[in-house]
C-alpha cells in the first residue's frame, strides 16, 4: 500500500520522501518512479526510533522548505495468535510499529505544519479496529488506538489549519496479507473466505487505498477532519 500511494503522489508531481526502515525497498521505489511527475526520494528511517523521527523529519524541512503532507502508512502484521500465546516481543513490536510509529511521526512533522499554518494528516488504521476479529487482540487494540490519537489530533490541530484522517483498510492484496493468514496456511483458501464475506466481492487492491489517501490529502477533502474512512468493499458495513 505504501508504493501504490508513493506511485499516486508522485504521479500527481508532490515531492514525495518514501522512508522505510528496510533500505532497499525505498530505493527501489525511488528507482522505479524516477520517472514521475514528482520527485521520489527514499530514506532509512525506523519510525520507532522517536529521535529518529525528529531527524529525518527536520532535513526534509530543510530540504524542501516545507511539509504539505504526512501519510502514516507502516505497519507491522500478525497472524491468528490466542492470547495465552503473545509473548512480550510479539505484543511490543506491535504497539511500537502500529501505534508509537504514528505518534512519533505526527509529534515531530506537526510542528513544521504549524510554522506554516496548514498541513493534511492520514494515519493507516485498520477495519479490525471497527470490526475487531478473534486472535489480533494486539493489533487490534494499536489500530483503535490511531484510530483515537487521530480523532484527538483532529482536535487539537483544528485552528492550526491542519487536518487528521484516517485510512480503515479492509482485506486487501498486497504482500502484508500471508502476514495476517499465518505461514502455514493455504493463502488461496484464505483469500477466497475473505472475498465471501466482502459484498464488493473482491480483496482491495492497494490502489483502491492510494485513491483514499489521495482524497484525504486533496482540497476536496478540505473540509474534513478527525474522519476515518473504510475502503473495505461494504465488509464492515
Amino acid at each position: 500500500m505504501g508504493l501504490a500511494t508513493v506511485r499516486r503522489l508522485a504521479g500527481l508531481g508532490v515531492a514525495v520522501v518514501a522512508a522505510d526502515v528496510r533500505s532497499d525497498a525505498v530505493d527501489e521505489a525511488a528507482r522505479q518512479l524516477a520517472d514521475a511527475k514528482g520527485s521520489v526520494r527514499g530514506v532509512r528511517l525506523d519510525i520507532t526510533d522517536r529521535d529518529q523521527c525528529e531527524q529525518v523529519t527536520n532535513e526534509v524541512q530543510q530540504m524542501h522548505g516545507g511539509i504539505d503532507y504526512l501519510v502514516n502508512c507502516a505497519g507491522s502484521a500478525m497472524s491468528f495468535t490466542p492470547l495465552e500465546k503473545i509473548s512480550k516481543e510479539l505484543y511490543d513490536s506491535i504497539i511500537r510499529v502500529n501505534l508509537d510509529g504514528t505518534f512519533n511521526l505526527c509529534q515531530a512533522v506537526v510542528p513544521h505544519m504549524k510554522a506554516r499554518g496548514s498541513g493534511a494528516i492520514v494515519n493507516f488504521a485498520s477495519a479490525v479496529a471497527a470490526r475487531p476479529r478473534p486472535g489480533l487482540s494486539p493489533y487490534t487494540a494499536a489500530k483503535a488506538g490511531v484510530i483515537a490519537l487521530t480523532k484527538t489530533l483532529a482536535l487539537d490541530l483544528a485552528e492550526e489549519g491542519i487536518r487528521v484522517n484516517c485510512i480503515l483498510p479492509g482485506a486487501t492484496d498486497s504482500p502484508m496479507l500471508p502476514k495476517f493468514v499465518g505461514e502455514d496456511a493455504d493463502l488461496d483458501a484464505a483469500r477466497a473466505v475473505y472475498i465471501s464475506s466482502i459484498p464488493m466481492g473482491r480483496l482491495a487492491t492497494p490502489e483502491d487505498i492510494a485513491g483514499g489517501v489521495e482524497y484525504l490529502l486533496s482540497d476536496s477533502a478540505g473540509f474534513v477532519t478527525g474522519e476515518t474512512l473504510s475502503i473495505d468493499g461494504g465488509r464492515g458495513v
